[in-house]
């Protein structure tokens, strides 16, 4: 009898600890399926997906896996930014990891520099369009503003990172123009600061009213989108706020894009609602109605077809533009 109740207790110990390891490898499954950045390259023939500890790269025509970077060190890459030749990417991690790949020779060169080995969560990378300078930010170091690591060829050089050094107050979020003109800042005490590229550091240009949140640029370089709880579209020639548009549920936006043809500016809420608005009257299309996981990126296409988010499952998912939105 004693033996009977030994062995199911043996039993029982082992059925426990499966279900433990069930649960702890469920639980990991699914840290590593959430998608925490979307990005189209410029020429829309790919879609990175930043994941934990791993970058995919996909084909934006038929969902198929082009590259799988993994790099287990690294923790959730949250942001993704392609250089202007639809080759070369740089993601940023929230363990501080850099890296810039390269798709045609399928080479990833990550940031080694002890200046910058202690860096707070990446939250922020953005390629320079003419494919020279990557900036980007830890905002959890007030005194750094923006490191830019210069890229030459396929090598990083992370002997070049240069600091900016500022008193305006926890940086939010960086944006470069897509002329390459000026780089775009978010900061907690100053609001929008527009920086114009020197030829050593990036100095001042100016700054326009207070407030704090995402940036994203019109493809024309015209106009600065910022978000917060509501998105605020501002005027870059005159330096005034245009218009604000007001999620319908009235909850803090998420992620935000602007379409390459102006026509349309995209952006998801904390709870995964997806809301598209049209620029030529500032409307909400109110038949849009994707649902997508908490916290969602949202990324439009190129050609201006597709909108592309992380569904309630964290699988990749698009809906189609139709020709009256």
């Amino acid at each position: 009898m004693v033996k009977i109740r030994v062995q199911a207790h043996v039993l029982l110990l082992a059925l426990l600890f499966a279900l433990v390891s069930f649960i702890a490898s469920v639980e990991a499954r699914d840290r590593n399926t959430i998608i925490y950045a979307l990005e189209y390259s410029p020429n829309g023939s790919y879609i990175a997906v930043g994941r934990q500890g791993c970058i995919d790269i996909v084909h934006s025509d038929t969902d198929e896996s082009v590259v799988h970077l993994e790099i287990p060190s690294a923790s959730g890459f949250h942001t993704i930014s392609w250089a202007s030749d639809s080759n070369r990417l740089a993601a940023g991690s929230e363990s501080g990891d850099l890296v810039i790949f390269d798709v045609e020779q399928e080479q990833n060169y990550r940031l080694q520099d002890s200046s910058v080995s202690n860096f707070p969560p990446i939250t922020t990378v953005d390629w320079r369009q003419d494919g020279h300078e990557v900036a980007f930010i830890s905002p959890s170091y007030r005194e750094i503003l923006v490191g830019v690591a210069i890229v030459d060829g396929d090598m990083t050089h992370s002997e070049n990172i240069r600091f900016v050094v500022t008193n305006t107050g926890d940086l939010v979020d960086i944006a470069w123009s897509p002329d390459s003109s000026v780089l775009a800042l978010s900061t907690t005490d100053e609001g929008i600061l527009l920086l114009n590229p020197a030829r050593d550091l990036i100095t001042p240009l100016g700054y326009i009213v207070s407030g704090q949140g995402n940036l994203a640029w019109s493809r024309d370089s015209s106009q600065l989108a910022m978000t917060a709880t509501s998105v605020t579209i501002w005027n870059i020639a005159e330096q005034r706020m245009m218009v604000e548009l007001r999620p319908s549920n009235h909850e803090a936006i998420v992620d935000l894009d602007w379409s390459v043809d102006g026509r349309f500016i995209a952006f998801s809420t904390v709870s995964g609602s997806i809301e598209l608005w049209r620029t030529s009257s500032w409307e909400r299309i109110e038949d849009f109605e994707p649902r997508g996981a908490e916290f969602t990126p949202v990324a439009l296409s190129p050609n201006g077809e597709w909108l592309s988010y992380a569904d309630s499952n964290h699988q990749l998912a698009k809906a189609r533009l139709s020709d009256e939105s």
